[in-house]
């Protein structure tokens, strides 16, 4: 309710608000954190001010897991309709234009489940990562 009073949100409060809309439809879903590698996939990807992050949802549908993006009005489907992870997209680029140009260039790795990596956004507050 927070989010809908105040009329704006960043992208981890979106995605968090689609999920959430999303499962009281029935749908089973889950949450997208993409990050630039700093050093691979390590905890040293933690560590780092100012890097490149995102939040995004995926939800489960009858075809598959479908990319919904948090902050601009796209969903991962395929030329032919077919809906795609972000791990799938990501590497295939070349089939998803709508990510062509945009945070989606550089190197990435995605990372299911984890909400925060500082401990600030949800609950109470605390050193490190927020992951489910």
């Amino acid at each position: 309710m927070e989010v809908l009073k105040r009329g704006f949100a960043c992208c981890f409060e979106r995605a968090r608000f689609i999920e959430k809309a999303s499962r009281y439809f029935g749908f089973e879903t889950r949450h997208v954190f993409l990050i630039q590698p700093y050093k691979g996939l390590s905890v040293t990807n933690f560590m780092p001010l100012r890097q490149v992050t995102h939040a995004s949802s995926e939800i489960y549908t009858s075809r598959g897991w479908i990319g919904v993006d948090s902050n601009d009005l796209f969903m991962l489907l395929s030329e032919s309709g077919l809906p795609s992870s972000y791990t799938n997209a990501i590497y295939n680029l070349d089939a998803f234009p709508m990510l062509v140009g945009k945070f989606y260039n550089v190197e990435l790795n995605v990372i299911y489940g984890l909400y925060s990596r500082h401990g600030n956004f949800f609950g109470k507050n605390f050193p490190g990562p927020e992951y489910v």
